[in-house]
């Protein structure tokens, strides 16, 4: 996992959406809220250096045109 920002995580797993959620849904309470995606390569932003290099790392699959 990846953890810069406040209150974002990046986790590289090779879980489902689906499967991801489940999971989280045991550690969390009622007014928490997440976001599962898959990040491709086709991203933006303004990041640390070390932060794109960990996303370029752990992207599972390339964007498609």
């Amino acid at each position: 996992y990846w953890h810069y920002l406040d209150s974002m995580w990046l986790v590289s797993t090779s879980l489902s959406a689906t499967q991801m959620s489940e999971r989280m849904l045991k550690h969390t309470d009622y007014n928490d809220q997440f976001l599962i995606i898959r990040v491709v390569d086709d991203y933006q932003g303004w990041l640390p250096k070390a932060a794109w290099a960990w996303i370029h790392q752990h992207i599972s699959e390339k964007a498609c045109a």
